[in-house]
């Protein structure tokens, strides 16, 4: 969203429409910090990887999907989910990104998968916990697993959260002066899902009121949301 200023400098109605946008992922919009510098510099390491297979992981919102496109970008690898494990052929990279669990039929994809790649091409994994704890019912997949080197975006410092917090705002097109980034990470829960949840709010009542996102509506919004996370407002 888009908002403008009248003759007498005060803010016109929100313009646009109240839709998810597209996040952009490209490696211009990627911050690092001292958070996600080791995750980014094994991804920009590749192809000299100590493995063909790579565990990527990080809590939701730290950036790992972005971090992956990238890596797909440079790697011409594809996504795929985890029923398509078989798509990616011997000499060929692909992500397997958000990787949760696992049933009995995909477990035996993914260890010949394994298999396919030793001989030539890439994989990196993507979850929110290491993937050789994830319950695995096949030994060799899970012995396999344990194998998998893994890197890890730490908890967020302030750098990277102001960094997410700029950058969700960005893909929503509303422009926030630095007083609201200040104010909200005073006072923020540290995690990215409450930095998610406070933008969504904002660009959602924003839009509902035509109003600019400004201090004294964040302090609304973090007053609503105080309720679900630990915001000192």
């Amino acid at each position: 969203m888009q908002t403008g200023e009248n003759a007498s400098g005060e803010a016109q109605g929100v313009l646009g429409f109240d839709l998810d946008p597209v996040p952009q992922l490209s490696r211009v919009s990627f911050t690092v910090t001292e958070a996600n510098q080791a995750a980014f510099a094994m991804v920009q390491a590749w192809p000299a990887w100590p493995a063909p297979f790579l565990n990527l992981v990080g809590p939701g919102g730290s950036g790992k999907s972005h971090l992956a496109r990238i890596w797909a970008e440079q790697a011409s690898a594809q996504f795929i989910g985890v029923a398509e494990l078989d798509r990616v052929g011997t000499g060929q990279a692909a992500v397997l990104d958000d990787v949760v669990a696992l049933d009995a039929h995909q477990q035996a994809a993914l260890f010949h998968l394994y298999n396919r790649l030793v001989s030539g091409g890439a994989l990196l994994l993507v979850s929110e916990q290491p993937l050789s704890r994830m319950t695995v019912t096949t030994p060799d997949l899970a012995s396999r697993l344990r194998a998998v080197p893994v890197v890890e975006i730490s908890p967020p410092d302030d750098a990277l959260l102001e960094a997410v917090l700029r950058k969700r705002f960005d893909d929503r097109q509303l422009g926030v002066e630095q007083a609201v980034i200040d104010y909200i990470l005073s006072r923020i829960d540290r995690s990215f899902s409450a930095i998610e949840a406070i933008v969504v709010e904002l660009d959602r009542r924003a839009f509902a009121q035509k109003r600019a996102v400004t201090v004294p509506l964040t302090r609304e919004v973090l007053a609503v949301l105080n309720q679900q996370f630990s915001f000192d407002i």
